[in-house]
């Protein structure tokens, strides 16, 4: 029995110095959490710089043919353009003066109905605030009178011989300077309007420009275009006070 116990003990490999040959594995650490987040904002950031680039490029496209001093010109053009119009608007803005047609749709209560002037009556211009109206028929001419005094009682109105004579006062001028002031002003506030416009598409550009060129290209360039904008801002001014003083002067 103790010689069978002594073979197997002998024919039984032990496991023991398998166990201490065989190499250690190594543990496998978690990634860090954070790691994740590393290579999206690396992600993020190519993205966005591929962006950018695009639109470099499709900004390169854009302008490509385009020289800044044919901008500048252009720029320079349109504001010239924006005062050649206001110009042409407050040459139209004029004292009314005193004109053949001016009463012919007044009515005159005659013969039993209500006619305009202009069927009982000629208008004749005799000044730049006179007229004489002379009635065709002289049983009508104390109606043709009250009708005109009705359609504006600030009228100076009287009976001359055949005709019926009106007058603008003084007063009445006065309100109409007023009145044709306050229309130039309006023309001026949109002129205003029309070159800052103008100034806003030309900044829009150049904020366009400002990721192909260099800013000190830019700020040159940016720097004329202003002097331009507020040059015709005093022109604008200017043109508004001399078409008022000549209003006030009866021109």
């Amino acid at each position: 029995l103790n010689m069978l116990a002594t073979c197997k003990r002998l024919f039984r490999p032990s496991l023991r110095p398998l166990l201490r040959l065989t190499p250690a594995i190594p543990s496998i650490k978690p990634l860090c959490p954070c790691t994740h987040f590393h290579f999206s904002r690396k992600s993020t950031k190519d993205k966005k710089w591929e962006e950018t680039e695009a639109k470099k490029e499709a900004e390169r496209q854009k302008f490509k043919d385009t020289d800044l001093e044919d901008l500048l010109k252009e720029w320079r053009e349109g504001f010239e353009l924006c005062a050649e119009e206001y110009e042409e608007e407050l040459r139209e803005v004029r004292k009314a003066r005193a004109s053949p047609d001016m009463f012919d749709k007044v009515l005159v209560p005659a013969y039993g109905g209500k006619h305009e002037l202009a069927e009982l009556a000629q208008t004749i211009v005799r000044g730049e605030n006179n007229v004489v109206v002379s009635v065709y028929d002289e049983s009508v001419k104390e109606a043709v009178m009250k009708a005109l005094i009705m359609h504006d009682p600030e009228l100076d109105v009287s009976i001359e011989g055949k005709y019926v004579s009106v007058r603008i006062v003084k007063s009445k001028e006065e309100n109409q300077d007023a009145v044709i002031i306050a229309q130039a002003k309006e023309k001026f506030l949109q002129y205003k309007e029309n070159l800052a416009e103008s100034r806003h598409q030309a900044l829009k550009t150049l904020k366009e420009l400002e990721l192909i060129l260099p800013m000190d290209e830019i700020t040159i360039y940016k720097g004329q275009m202003e002097d331009i904008f507020k040059h015709h801002q005093k022109l604008g001014q200017e043109l508004f006070d001399q078409k008022s003083k000549e209003i006030l002067q009866g021109k």
